[in-house]
């Protein structure tokens, strides 16, 4: 009775055109780790093993070919007539891992090949069959050898080894060719910080690659031309005139991300007034240094691209100067923005962020660690200013009071000083920092001039977890009535907690409107 209902289950009569569907889909899951857009950008663990989407980490992609054609004979039939399947090819350099590879090969037949270089998941090796690290280097060794005889297959190769494994294995490549090879995907990770002597690049045609993205790998640079997306990391940066070279080189690039240090200024660098490299496909830009340094975002000024590419830049240290000045398509971008976020996050960062357009500015909140970490609220708006702002939320939450990082008076003052034209204010802070923003909104006199925001209209107030004292309802209170005295009053307050009666009776006098809202 058992195969009986087995063959009349629902997956059972599912058609092959059906059931190759579903193996194409599981096989678009597979890819480097970091690469997924909705995946961390670092390697999600030690093991260097993604999993399948939204699947938590119950199954790795990369067992897909092998764990389909295991099922039952029909999927094992189905399977092995499939190559692309076997195409993606993971060696870990592990002794069965080895066994495997002339399968794969054999069985994705002359289909383009992917293949990635990785440490061993620790279901790889089991027990005492551990293998020493000398002995892996040698395999890996072993088996680039090997992959070398099918160089001309190779369209995607990755490389997410440390230092010397990486040399080790590009090295042994090097020596044949890779003339069809479109994506390029090298990670040394955190092994990479100590070596940087600069790594031999592969014999491959530079116009054939689509995709480049190196972390930690000193790379000797090439002229790429044809990118669609460029991803360096951490590494010693090209220099500037190669970098744009290769920018010019790629009319098509839809993303661009550079977490380098300042661009070498090296070569023969286009003079002022010439006309930006037009990028008119990018759809995600993202520049971060470790500090802010205005060479570092001088990219800046020598592209331009559409007010849909979604921006993303991070630095740490004090601004200098603004980061558009020189860059009429940022500026574009900033001077739409009408509503935008300010939080502190939990590793002490502070984030700027507005979705309509896209555009995110993250700064470290300290000045520096070893002194007083007094927050830095305002970095964001000195170094992307929003001239257009009428909606800001602002986020202090119940974490943040602690005796590390404080916020202070003079910081408030500063944020408020640079948001002119805003008209809506939506706070979510603690109630120690209600008599800081109170009293930045409050006017400095009865003179509309000297009135911070003196188009703010509406305040809505999103007490976090502990409930205000009467006290912390006054100060706002007290702020309402000196902005109405001023002739800028509120129309209307909003807040999760019930005023106390006789602060109502007051509030009221100043206030057209006081609501009670919903916490979300």
């Amino acid at each position: 009775m058992q195969p009986l209902r087995r063959a009349f289950s629902p997956i059972s009569r599912l058609s092959d055109d059906l059931l190759y569907e579903i193996f194409e889909v599981i096989l678009g899951q597979i890819c480097f780790p970091g690469e997924a857009d909705d995946a961390p950008y670092d390697p999600p663990s030690t093991t260097g093993k993604p999993t399948c989407v939204n699947a938590g980490n119950i199954l790795a992609v990369w067992t897909a070919p092998i764990v389909l054609s295991h099922v039952c004979a029909r999927w094992r039939e189905f399977t092995l007539v499939s190559p692309r399947l076997w195409s993606f090819i993971r060696i870990t350099g592990t002794f069965h891992n080895r066994m495997m590879l002339d399968a794969f090969i054999e069985r994705s037949q002359d289909l383009p090949l992917s293949i990635l270089f990785t440490k061993a998941a620790e279901a790889d090796s089991v027990g005492d069959n551990v293998p020493s690290a000398q002995t892996i280097i040698f395999n890996f060794l072993a088996v680039a050898t090997e992959v070398a005889d099918h160089s001309a297959r190779i369209h995607e190769l990755g490389v997410v080894l440390g230092n010397e494994g990486a040399s080790m294995v590009l090295e042994a490549l090097s020596h044949s060719p890779i003339p069809a090879l479109r994506k390029l995907w090298l990670d040394v990770g955190l092994e990479g910080n100590g070596d940087r002597r600069p790594i031999r690049m592969l014999n491959i045609n530079p116009m054939s690659v689509r995709v480049l993205h190196a972390r930690q790998m000193p790379l000797m640079w090439m002229p790429f031309e044809g990118l669609v997306r460029l991803e360096l990391s951490s590494g010693p940066a090209p220099s500037l005139a190669a970098l744009l070279f290769t920018l010019k080189s790629s009319p098509l690039l839809e993303v661009l991300q550079l977490r380098v240090p300042a661009l070498m200024k090296i070569g023969d660098v286009p003079p002022e007034g010439v006309s930006p490299i037009p990028l008119s496909r990018l759809r995600e830009l993202l520049l971060s240094v470790e500090r802010y340094d205005s060479g570092a975002f001088e990219i800046l000024a020598h592209i331009s691209f559409p007010s849909t590419t979604e921006v993303d830049l991070h630095f740490t240290g004090c601004t200098s100067s603004c980061l558009y000045e020189h860059s009429p398509s940022l500026q574009c971008i900033a001077a739409v923005v009408t509503q935008a976020r300010v939080c502190m996050q939990p590793n002490r960062s502070m984030t700027m962020e507005a979705d309509d357009p896209y555009l995110s500015v993250q700064y470290d909140s300290v000045v520096c660690p070893e002194q007083s970490q007094r927050a830095r609220l305002c970095e964001g708006f000195l170094a992307v200013p929003l001239p257009a702002l009428e909606h800001l939320v602002l986020e202090f939450v119940e974490w943040l009071v602690d005796w590390t990082v404080y916020v202070a008076q003079e910081q408030i003052d500063m944020l408020f000083d640079e948001v002119h034209e805003l008209v809506r204010l939506d706070t979510e802070v603690h109630p120690r920092y209600m008599e800081y923003i109170a009293a930045a909104l409050a006017p400095r006199s009865a003179v509309r001039e000297d009135v911070r925001c003196a188009k703010l209209r509406r305040w809505s107030i999103l007490w976090c977890r502990r409930g205000p004292s009467v006290d912390e309802f006054w100060r706002v209170e007290r702020c309402c009535a000196a902005r109405a005295a001023a002739g800028v009053p509120f129309e209307r307050l909003e807040t999760n907690i019930p005023v106390p009666d006789l602060v109502m009776v007051s509030l009221q006098r100043s206030v057209a409107e006081i609501v009670v809202i919903d916490e979300v």
